[in-house]
């Protein structure tokens, strides 16, 4: 018995630090254009990696009030800031010439804590 334990207790110690703790979270919302907006999001905590509908952007910023990716779309880019305090996902359009516009904002829940099954 004192075997099994002591092997359990090492795969705990060896194992679980490297497992990726990833959440899924639902935002949905209205764009500026008035266009509805659902989209998924797997938050990869312990690689800084963020994966929008499949596809996978490294963080800016990932702190205790927020995180922060960048997509790059031909001459413009699209700025994420996800709340971690209300959940809201806002996402500015910055044009080649510098201007920003709000192209969206997004309400985001964890999918668990999704409150109609």
């Amino acid at each position: 018995m004192k075997y099994f334990f002591l092997s359990f207790a090492f795969l705990n110690l060896f194992i679980m630090p490297t497992t990726i703790v990833a959440k899924e979270v639902l935002c949905s919302g209205v764009s500026q254009s008035q266009e509805i907006i659902e989209i998924m999001l797997d938050l990869k905590q312990q690689n800084k990696i963020i994966n929008v509908d499949g596809i996978d952007f490294y963080t800016t910023v990932n702190s205790d009030f927020m995180i922060s990716w960048t997509v790059q779309q031909g001459e413009n880019s699209f700025i994420n800031f996800l709340s971690k305090i209300n959940g809201t996902l806002t996402v500015i359009n910055e044009k080649s010439n510098g201007s920003k516009e709000l192209r969206a904002t997004l309400q985001c829940v964890e999918k668990k804590d999704l409150l109609f099954r």
